[in-house]
């Protein structure tokens, strides 16, 4: 049993997994989280995600992604701000120190590969 154990940890720790944006609305209404890009990536020049109240939506990036310091900072070297939207509060983040702060406090998994963030 003990055998087994061990090969199926050794497995998960090993997998390539994604990394992983997960947004849980607990607002009490919709609420919206935008990410504005330096530059237009394939036309785009920001992605929008409406999350309706009691439920969540997951951005899933590249496998092997790991939420790490590196990986942070180039993901917000992309990125010119972003904008949370609850029937609350509205929080918008320009400062890249700003930025990577917040998605740190909010690293989870084996490896860091999630990042939760709540809306309330």
């Amino acid at each position: 049993m003990k055998i087994k154990l061990l090969i199926l940890m050794l497995l998960l720790v090993e997998c390539d997994t994604p990394g992983i944006l997960i947004l849980e609305n607990k607002s009490g209404s919709k609420a919206y989280y935008t990410l504005y890009f330096n530059e237009p990536i394939e036309g785009v020049h920001k992605l929008e995600v409406e999350i309706n109240d009691k439920s969540r939506e997951e951005l899933i990036f590249g496998f092997g992604n790991r939420w790490t310091k590196d990986r942070l900072n180039y993901f917000f070297s992309q990125i010119d701000s972003i904008e949370i939207i609850t029937k609350n509060d509205t929080m918008i983040m320009k400062d890249k120190m700003e930025m990577y702060h917040y998605f740190k406090k909010r690293r989870k998994g084996i490896g860091n590969h999630i990042v939760k963030i709540k809306l309330e």
